[in-house]
């Protein structure tokens, strides 16, 4: 078997950049939700 660390290194980062891309599309939307709405959907969920 052989290791070639330019690949992993390259994986890892293109790894670490997606789940940062999927992370960041929902917290923009939240972020844009005033607290006040957020606060209504988890009083209704009770």
């Amino acid at each position: 078997m052989h290791l070639f660390p330019r690949d992993w290194l390259r994986l890892f980062l293109l790894a670490l950049l997606a789940g940062a891309l999927a992370a960041a599309i929902p917290a923009r939307r939240l972020g844009r939700v005033p607290p006040a709405e957020l606060l209504k959907v988890f009083a209704d969920e009770r």
